[in-house]
């Protein structure tokens, strides 16, 4: 099946990350968060539109993003489901830290040159990112409406939400 992005283009969506990324770990986060989060969204015919190679002119604007005047004659601007993708993929790998399963259970690689945030920190990065996502892809919806041909339902909410008490 063919993605929205791919290893090798996903940085271009989002915010810095290092060059030393597994492309394989990069492409299994881009398949998930498509199917998580992407295709409920938009539904899956207009998914399958999308990585198609023909795409008309309003499936361009959905895709990347960019400014419209809905039925109201109010001009709108908004990221494409691309930007939208791409910090889902960068949320879901902050949160995953750079676990990797093994026989011994999850494990986590150090290096003496780099320390982890501490989990506070990573689920403060990880809300930030997926707010942003969230975000993007309510603005991507929010430009489907306008489309006659379309009913668009609303999203369940996508993540558990944990509040602690105290510090």
């Amino acid at each position: 099946m063919e993605h929205l992005l791919t290893a090798d283009n996903w940085k271009e969506y989002t915010r810095v990350s290092s060059i030393h990324l597994d492309s394989e770990e990069v492409e299994v986060f881009i398949d998930e968060c498509e199917q998580l989060f992407i295709i409920p969204g938009i539904g899956a015919d207009i998914f399958l539109k999308l990585v198609g190679e023909e795409l008309d002119e309003r499936q361009k604007l959905l895709l990347e993003g960019g400014e419209y005047i809905d039925k109201a004659q109010k001009k709108h601007v908004f990221k494409g489901i691309r930007h939208t993708l791409a910090y889902f993929v960068y949320a879901k790998m902050a949160k995953n830290d750079g676990s990797m399963l093994s026989r011994a259970g999850f494990l986590q690689p150090q290096d003496e040159y780099a320390a982890r945030m501490d989990d506070k920190n990573r689920i403060n990065r990880y809300n930030d990112l997926m707010n942003v996502a969230e975000s993007y892809l309510s603005g991507a919806l929010e430009y489907l409406k306008t489309w006659d041909d379309v009913k668009v339902k609303p999203v369940r909410g996508s993540r558990v939400r944990i509040i602690d008490i105290g510090d």
